[in-house]
């Protein structure tokens, strides 16, 4: 299949219309109305004088709920950072410790997530050290160029 251009030149254009005009003709179609005299004034007058009242929207209950779930989200996601990185018993200790089953299950889930977080974190900040330095060279570089003109250049003939 080859490519197609879909775009009407301007006389393709016209003779559509023209096309089109002829098979409305019958019908008398279309008709062509001046519009209504003073139509925006009109339009503008019928509109409020006073701006609307600008406060805080109401949440619908979709919404509330959403929210909530969100801040339900955000409190176990740090409590799931506070067991990663810092304390691994903490987030157990709320649920009754290492003693109940549900912190020896979070327990273990905390341990279990440690060494691929940590990994990750020393992947990521060994990455975004080896991208400060490219970008400090890249500016460095830029910098140089800006101030030095190039040989054979405007600036470095005068």
């Amino acid at each position: 299949m080859g490519r197609r251009d879909d775009e009407l030149t301007p006389a393709q254009d016209a003779q559509a219309d023209q096309l089109l005009r002829d098979l409305l003709a019958p019908y008398g179609e279309p008709r062509a109305t001046p519009p209504p005299q003073y139509l925006a004034r009109r339009i503008v007058a019928a509109l409020p004088q006073r701006p609307a009242a600008v406060g805080l929207p109401r949440l619908p209950i979709a919404g509330s709920g959403a929210l909530l779930a969100g801040v339900l989200a955000l409190a176990l996601f740090g409590l799931g950072l506070w067991g990663v990185l810092g304390n691994s018993a903490g987030p157990a200790g709320l649920l009754g410790g290492a003693t109940s089953g549900l912190g020896r299950a979070l327990l273990v889930l905390t341990l279990a997530a440690k060494p691929p977080v940590g990994s990750l974190a020393a992947l990521g900040l060994s990455t975004l050290a080896g991208g400060g330095l490219l970008v400090a060279l890249a500016g460095w570089a830029w910098w140089s160029l800006v101030q030095h003109p190039l040989p054979g250049s405007v600036e470095a003939r005068s």
